[in-house]
């Protein structure tokens, strides 16, 4: 009997078995620490637990619904079988602590730490476990119904025969997640809508693969069998869709409409189960040219390129109002498109919209297909028509973890003949030293490609220095930036050829963003803009011919933009142009500064590539003097006048010409043929 009676005073075995209280259960209170002790069975419903530290305790069905274990130190915890419904755990580090069977249903567990958890059996219903670390947390047939788990790693976690019926997914890590076909319900649905101003009836899609057999593929038309509603209302919807990766072409779309997407990618996976795509058509009697910006729908992130940008590259979508992170495969730039003639709409377009900053790196001079296949975007179709201009959106990624960047557009469906393209980098992205801010170009109408034209692309490299596997010759003075733009006919010989000037409809433009800061030796225009000198390399060497600044304007008090204009793509370099002094006929006592480096190598280079002359059209007004390259192709219209000089400044007249006509106006002056 004695050895009984000492069983019996056991804490452990009295309170396991219900025989006495707990006492331990008097000793919890705000901030205490308790860290090992056993509050098993204790009754701790609506305590604020504040700061407590529970580290190894054991809280084996204990009653915490309702308390605030906010903050409280759980690691190693024993919570199998506790009452945990309504508790606040937002932020706790539940690391290693067993909740297995453990009732957290409605609990707020929002960025919590539970990695490597046991939560076998747990019920989770309606439970907050948005941003919370569950990686390699074991679920196995927990209950999480109707539980969020936006943003959750759930990467390596056991889900076997978890119920997530209705559980919201949406941007969650499911890298490595152990899954059954039981766990994800195959309620899947793709809505496809043809919008205009509202729902337009009556189109016809193929879906590829046929998402009922996983094979070939299935045409579905509006109303028509394989639509559930079976209504003519302008959205087509299938339920029962497995997940996976689905082609949407657009075959058909009734009379008196114009299509502005053909083709689209959707991802149907456990984050994004309910996919809508949207094809975007107006009206035919719409004069297209004066069309107001239009974004149009952009194909989904595949599994395997979601994961890379969201746990490797940590994307983030950018613009020149805000940033977010890419959470769920729909969150891709857009095409915005607008109406050629429409130019007060293409530049608030080209002001609003996005860049996605990638936390990747590359070599410098990485062919550009290998950036392309890293960035890893699906397809983006272009409107067939050339009444409007495409604002393509870029991906951004730095140089070897420098300033110096890379730029992509996303792999496109061929180029539209006769399209003008502008494809411009939120400023924000942009590094201190400047650099390349936008690309507009304009594929001749006539352009035919070469081979397989089904993924083109662009690449913009931008360093500041040219790599060292590149020489210097024909550069004066020190390079300001070098920038290599990259398209698929370069490496493969198939695709368009950008680098072909009779490809473009008119000369290409680049805009720089160069600082206005620099030595006194630089010469600058009546915008306080330093004067650049732009480079093109060819057989080895650069050479300025065919290239050359068009207009400038201050865009802050520390920056100017400057475009360039050249004849194709190309390597491109750039440098501020010095000052140089001359002595006039022998007087060593006058001398004027010029900022003209060495006009006889001018000449030279004029003279031995007169098949591409550039040389200066000049049209003077009482208020100004516009400046452009005069190449075989007309200049676009987006070439800004420069305000005319006073005339009895020299300097900065000659400033606004080409080299050639700069060395040809100075010794005109100074001769006396010509009045200054």
């Amino acid at each position: 009997m004695a050895s009984m009676i000492f069983i019996l005073q056991s804490q452990d075995i009295r309170t396991s078995y219900g025989m006495v209280s707990n006492p331990n259960c008097n000793l919890v209170t705000k901030g205490a620490n308790l860290h090992g002790f056993d509050l098993s069975n204790c009754n701790l419903r609506g305590f604020d637990l504040l700061g407590t530290n529970l580290l190894g305790a054991s809280l084996t069905n204990a009653n915490l619904a309702g308390a605030n274990l906010q903050g409280t130190v759980l690691i190693g915890a024993d919570l199998s079988g506790a009452n945990l419904i309504n508790a606040n755990l937002a932020g706790d580090n539940l690391q290693g602590a067993v909740l297995s069977g453990a009732d957290l249903s409605r609990a707020n567990l929002s960025i919590a730490n539970l990695a490597g958890d046991n939560l076998q059996g747990a019920v989770l219903t309606g439970a907050d476990l948005s941003t919370a670390n569950l990686a390699g947390a074991n679920l196995q047939g927990a209950v999480l119904l109707g539980t969020i788990l936006s943003g959750a790693d759930l990467s390596g976690a056991n889900l076997i025969n978890a119920n997530l019926a209705g559980a919201n997914l949406k941007g969650a890590f499911l890298t490595n997640t152990i899954l059954d076909s039981k766990t994800i319900t195959d309620h899947d649905t793709i809505t496809i809508q043809t919008l205009g101003s509202s729902l337009v009836p009556g189109s016809t899609y193929t879906i590829s693969p046929d998402p009922k057999t996983g094979l070939g593929s299935l045409t579905i038309t509006d109303g028509g069998a394989g639509d559930e509603d079976g209504i003519s209302d302008g959205m087509i919807k299938i339920s029962q869709v497995p997940q996976g990766r689905y082609v949407i072409n657009q075959v058909s779309i009734p009379s008196g409409f114009l299509s502005l997407l053909g083709s689209t990618t959707i991802n149907i996976n456990p984050l994004n189960l309910d996919q809508t795509v949207t094809f975007q058509v107006i009206p035919a009697g719409t004069d297209l040219s004066t069309l107001k910006p239009t974004p149009i729908t952009s194909p989904s992130l595949s599994n395997t390129t979601f994961n890379q940008w969201t746990r490797s590259f940590f994307a983030t979508i950018v613009n020149n109002v805000n940033s977010r992170i890419i959470t769920n495969v729909d969150q891709t730039p857009q095409i915005i498109v607008v109406g050629t003639q429409n130019s007060m709409a293409i530049e608030t377009a080209i002001n609003s919209q996005s860049s996605v900053l990638l936390n990747a790196s590359f070599a410098p001079l990485t062919k550009g297909s290998a950036i392309i296949n890293t960035m890893g975007l699906e397809n983006y179709s272009l409107p067939d028509s050339t009444n409007v201009v495409s604002i393509i959106p870029t991906i951004v990624a730095k140089i070897n973890n420098t300033t110096d960047y890379v730029a992509a557009t996303p792999p496109l469906v061929g180029i539209i003949p006769g399209q003008e393209m502008i494809i411009p980098i939120t400023d924000s992205l942009l590094p201190s030293f400047g650099g390349l801010k936008e690309i507009d170009v304009q594929s001749s109408t006539t352009a035919i490609p070469i081979g397989e034209k089904n993924k083109e692309w662009l690449v913009a490299e931008v360093d500041r220095k040219i790599p060292s596997s590149i020489n210097s010759r024909g550069i004066y003075g020190t390079p300001l930036f070098f920038v290599n733009i990259q398209h698929p006919f370069e490496e493969s010989g198939s695709g368009f050829n950008w680098s072909d000037p009779s490809n473009h409809e008119v000369p290409p433009l680049l805009t720089l963003a160069i600082n206005k800061k620099t030595p006194n030796s630089i010469q600058k225009d009546f915008n306080n803009c330093p004067r650049v000198d732009a480079y093109t390399f060819v057989d080895d060497s650069w050479t300025s011919v065919g290239v050359g600044e068009i207009s400038s304007r201050s865009i802050s008090l520390s920056q100017c933009e400057i475009i360039i204009q050249s004849q194709h793509l190309s390597k491109f370099a750039f440098s501020l142009h010095h000052f140089s002094s001359l002595t006039l006929f022998g007087n060593t006592s006058n001398t004027v500064s010029t900022g003209i480096v060495n006009p006889p190598s001018y000449l030279a280079e004029a003279e031995s590539q007169s098949s591409t002359p550039l040389t200066s059209n000049q049209s003077t007004t009482p208020s100004t003097i516009s400046t452009t390259l005069n190449t075989t192709q007309s200049t676009p219209n987006t070439t800004h006048s420069i305000p005319a000089p006073s005339g009895g400044n020299l300097l900065q007249h000659i400033a606004q010409l080409n080299p050639l006509q700069r060395f040809s106006d100075f010794f005109t002056c100074i001769i006396g043929i010509k009045h200054c």
